[in-house]
């Protein structure tokens, strides 16, 4: 259901098929800890972190719980049976869980409550350190051990530019502020689209994917490469995907059997037979992309499918896709996890993913 590394280099999953935590040592996957007729037996895990001190954190929709890799044990947080869809460790080490019933923070070994009755949507801290919340009601930034109010809108998305600009995507368009001068009233872009992608490439270019079309803001002026969506929130938010390779090419998964990838000036469309959502890159620099019917293997000039994904014929979409540096590709979705080698497919995991 879930992958984390946690500091040591080591990773981390939970399988169906052995019933548990499984921990993967370079060569193989080997069983950690039974669930079964533990404290997560038959609990739904939403989101999962590795914090800095080696806990593996599993927020469920029954609570909050920790394993521990040295003890191999698990524990109830005590956050209550809440429905925890968001995980973060601040670069002090505070601990902020989102759930269903509002945003706690972990202090001095109990649980504070703060920004109740919204449903957490994302949580950031800035490179001044500077921590915001978007919720389902309002934008929120954290002052003095407060919680200020400063957007009552749906948040989706927000980043911070290297000169203090602020933007914030939500279901009725893009905001824009400069954190630098508090006189500056934030303005409205984009009115009425819903934006839900932003992605700050390593030349400062800010990326933004929003029903509106596939944007571009260079510090001065925005740019529309066009591509509108319709204004569905369902059916928009699988196709948010922002992707940099090394070359500095930006690509974007697209609904219509394509992606699309921003080069020297132009957006182009590489038709792949369906969907695409993931995007990853090797380190001889192919690109792969996760699919409908996939995944998809270009390697610069020609677009290859590999077939064969799982076994059923009703649903073989792929969502994560990996390629290492042995030429190996790791592929999860709906029929589980899957490793591409020489032509040939191997099952590894009984599991799915969105």
């Amino acid at each position: 259901d879930w992958l984390v590394q946690t500091p040591d280099g080591r990773l981390w999953s939970e399988s169906w098929q052995q019933d548990g935590i499984i921990s993967f040592n370079g060569q193989k996957w080997n069983l950690e800890f039974n669930t079964d007729n533990s404290l997560i037996d038959g609990v739904i895990t939403n989101t999962v972190l590795a914090t800095s001190n080696g806990m593996i954190l599993l927020g469920t929709d029954e609570g909050l719980f920790q394993y521990d890799p040295i003890l191999n044990i698990i524990t109830d947080l005590k956050l209550g049976k809440v429905n925890v869809g968001l995980i973060y460790e601040s670069t002090e080490q505070s601990l902020w869980v989102g759930t269903n019933k509002g945003l706690f923070r972990l202090d001095n070994g109990k649980w504070q409550g703060s920004i109740t009755n919204q449903i957490i949507n994302t949580i950031q801290q800035t490179d001044q350190g500077q921590l915001w919340v978007g919720t389902s009601d309002g934008l929120y930034r954290f002052q003095n051990g407060e919680w200020i109010s400063e957007l009552d809108i749906a948040v989706n998305c927000f980043t911070e530019l290297s000169d203090g600009t602020f933007l914030v995507g939500g279901n009725d368009g893009l905001r824009m502020k400069s954190l630098a001068d508090e006189t500056v009233a934030m303005k409205t872009l984009l009115p009425g689209k819903l934006t839900a992608g932003l992605f700050l490439a390593s030349n400062g270019t800010l990326w933004c994917r929003s029903t509106a079309g596939i944007l571009s803001y260079n510090g001065l002026e925005w740019t529309n490469h066009g591509y509108q969506e319709p204004n569905s929130p369902s059916y928009f938010w699988e196709f948010t995907n922002i992707y940099e390779d090394r070359d500095g090419t930006i690509w974007f998964s697209n609904t219509g059997g394509s992606v699309l990838n921003y080069k020297d000036g132009t957006l182009e469309s590489h038709s792949v037979g369906g969907w695409t959502y993931g995007i990853a890159e090797s380190s001889d620099g192919r690109i792969g992309v996760s699919g409908r019917t996939g995944p998809y293997i270009y390697d610069g000039d020609v677009w290859t499918t590999l077939t064969g994904y799982g076994t059923a014929q009703d649903d073989n979409r792929n969502f994560g896709l990996y390629l290492d540096e042995d030429g190996l590709i790791w592929v999860n979705g709906n029929q589980g996890m899957w490793l591409y080698e020489d032509g040939n497919w191997t099952k590894t995991l009984d599991s799915s993913s969105k």
